[in-house]
């Protein structure tokens, strides 16, 4: 078993409304967008440390962040949005590599999970990077990203030249 396994089945427990109030779930990791929010508070502080009191704000930034499920990433994104001067997001990953292969090649196609030394990584399902696809996808056409997640959802995604140009 892995975390993807793990995974799936705590998405489909969250995405059961009534199992969820019945129970009174709650989530820590990055299901929770409350989690979320406040990694993106940690890059916030990164900036504010690493940057020369004179320039805050007209400074920019590049950070380079483990990603698996793509939380640490689309917190950083989510900072991004809310006006932090990133210049570049580097998202690194190991030898699981699912999230560079649908933000680079455009496809998602997972494969089994190799266990590696970075097990908070060993990840082949970024189910954060459905939280990106609509924060890139969504303002501009909602009928586009039902699409795409649908196809994420079943493992079939493969993003077109232009897609993968507007992502990036």
């Amino acid at each position: 078993s892995t975390s993807d396994t793990l995974d799936e089945v705590v998405k489909s427990l969250f995405n059961d409304s009534d199992f969820k109030n019945k129970n009174c779930l709650g989530s820590v990791n990055s299901f929770n967008f409350c989690r979320l929010m406040v990694q993106s508070a940690h890059f916030i502080y990164s900036y504010l440390q690493k940057c020369d009191p004179e320039r805050i704000g007209s400074q920019k930034v590049i950070f380079s962040i483990p990603t698996g499920a793509f939380g640490n990433a689309i917190s950083c994104f989510f900072a991004v949005k809310m006006g932090l001067p990133v210049e570049k997001l580097i998202a690194c990953s190991n030898t699981n590599e699912a999230t560079y292969n649908l933000l680079k090649r455009g496809k998602f196609d997972p494969k089994e999970v190799v266990c590696t030394l970075a097990p908070a990584i060993d990840i082949q399902v970024p189910y954060n990077v459905e939280r990106f696809f609509y924060l890139t996808i969504a303002e501009e056409n909602a009928e586009k990203l039902k699409t795409i997640m649908k196809l994420f959802e079943k493992k079939e995604l493969q993003l077109s030249e232009s897609e993968l140009q507007n992502l990036n």
